[in-house]
């Protein structure tokens, strides 16, 4: 699969939380998403392609981890969530 992050997203983080909230212009929904999320999020949107086991990878990399089987399912189910809600759109050349 190939992404590419949302044009219309505002993000902010708070400095006594590491969670972020991402406002979408184009529906005025907004999301909280934990920081690893928004982590997910930019490693998914790079418009490079990724499997999910990758961006799993990825992101058990960042804190020193090995992929689980349930961080695979959670990367999917969250990967299936921002697009749903338009926080990742398919890649366009």
């Amino acid at each position: 699969m190939r992404f590419q992050g949302a044009s219309e997203l505002v993000w902010t983080v708070f400095n006594d939380s590491s969670e972020w909230v991402v406002y979408h212009r184009s529906s005025a929904d907004i999301h909280l998403l934990s920081a690893a999320a928004r982590h997910l999020w930019q490693l998914a949107g790079d418009g490079q392609p990724h499997t999910v086991e990758e961006l799993a990878a990825m992101l058990a990399a960042s804190d020193g981890n090995e992929p689980t089987t349930e961080l695979v399912t959670v990367t999917r189910e969250t990967l299936a969530f921002m697009d749903a809600v338009g926080l990742l759109v398919p890649f366009t050349a």
